[in-house]
C-alpha cells in the first residue's frame, strides 16, 4: 500500500487561483485547508491540526498541478498534546520485525525564523504503546536544532541509560542544510528492538524558485546506514507523522512545506527503483 495525502484533494473541485507569496515570490496557486475544506483524507489522521491554517494544500497550475502541504504553527497556536504542532499522521502501524519503505520531501523556507534558538520536529516515527503505558521518545525523527538538520534514533538501551533525556543516537547532522531547497528522502526501515533492526536512508537536494520548471535535482546519496536496535520491545507498532512540531516557546510563526509522502513494503512501492536502492545496501 502507498499513501499520498495530497492526492486526496483531487476529488474536490479546485478553487479559483489566488496569488500567494512563497519565499518572497508571488505565485499563482490554488489553496485549500486540510482541516476545514478537505476535512477527511483516507488513512490519515487530522487530529494534530489546531485550526484551518495549520495545514493547507497548495497546488501550482503553472507547475503541472504539483501540490505541496504548507504546515504552520505560531506563538499563539493552541497546544495539542503538550506542544504546538501541525502534523498529519499516517494511520498505518508497522510491527516489530517488519520492513517498511517511506518516501517524502521537505522544504524549510528561506524566511524561516532562525535568528533565535529553536528545536523543531519536521517528521517523526512514533511508537504505539500498549494502553496505559507511557510514551517514550520517537524511535526516529527529523529535527531542526538551531538551524542544524539532525536525524535522531532511540531504542531501549539508550532510553534506559539516559532516562529519556537528550537526543538519543544522532545518526546524521547537516550544518550546511539549505533553506529554500526541497530535500527528497527515501528510507528502508526494519523495525526491531533487537540487533536485526536497520535504518538505511537516501536523500537528494532540489534547488528551484519553488517547484517551477527549472528545478534541478542533485544526485541521490545514502546518508544514513545504521544496523542495530530501533524502537522498543514493549511497543505495539510504529507510525509516521510529518509537519512541524515543538514543545519550546516560539519567537515567531514557523512554516514548513512537505510533499509526495509514500509508504510501502518495498522500494518499488515508493518509486525507489534505481540500482542503488537495491541490496546489497
Amino acid at each position: 500500500m502507498a499513501l499520498a495525502p495530497a492526492a486526496a484533494v483531487e476529488a474536490n473541485p479546485p478553487r479559483a487561483p489566488t496569488t500567494l507569496v512563497v519565499q518572497g515570490v508571488p505565485v499563482e496557486a490554488n489553496e485549500e485547508s486540510v482541516k476545514c475544506d478537505i476535512k477527511k483524507i483516507p488513512g490519515v489522521s487530522l487530529r494534530r491540526l489546531a485550526d484551518c491554517d495549520s495545514a493547507r494544500v497548495i497546488t501550482f497550475p503553472s507547475a503541472n498541478d504539483i501540490s505541496v502541504i504548507r504546515f504552520e504553527i505560531a506563538p499563539d497556536s493552541p497546544e495539542i498534546n503538550q506542544g504546538r504542532r501541525a502534523e498529519l499522521r499516517d494511520m498505518f502501524d508497522a510491527a516489530n520485525g517488519q520492513e517498511v519503505w517511506y518516501r517524502f520531501s521537505t522544504l524549510v523556507p528561506r524566511d524561516f525564523p532562525s535568528a533565535s534558538p529553536h528545536r523543531v520536529v519536521l517528521a517523526q516515527w512514533h511508537e504505539q504503546m500498549p494502553l496505559g503505558a507511557p510514551h517514550r521518545r520517537p524511535p526516529l525523527a527529523h529535527r531542526l536544532i538551531d538551524g542544524v538538520f539532525t536525524v535522531t534514533l532511540w531504542n531501549d538501551p539508550v532510553y534506559e541509560a539516559s532516562e529519556g533525556r537528550g537526543d538519543g543516537i544522532v545518526l546524521f547532522r547537516d550544518p550546511d542544510y539549505a533553506l529554500g531547497a526541497f530535500y527528497d528522502y527515501v528510507y528502508r526501515i526494519v523495525w526491531s528492538p533487537e540487533q536485526n533492526g536497520s535504518v538505511i536512508g537516501w536523500r537528494r537536494e532540489k534547488t528551484c524558485a519553488f517547484l517551477d520548471a527549472g528545478c534541478k535535482s542533485g544526485p541521490w546519496a545514502r546518508f544514513i546506514r545504521y544496523e542495530g536496535p530501533i524502537g522498543y520491545r514493549v511497543a505495539e507498532g510504529y507510525y509516521f507523522k510529518f509537519g512541524v512540531y515543538t514543545v519550546h516557546p516560539l519567537a515567531a510563526k514557523m512554516t514548513i512545506y512537505h510533499r509526495a509522502y509514500l509508504r510501502g513494503p518495498t522500494g518499488a512501492a515508493v518509486g525507489a527503483t534505481k540500482t542503488f536502492f537495491r541490496p546489497p545496501f
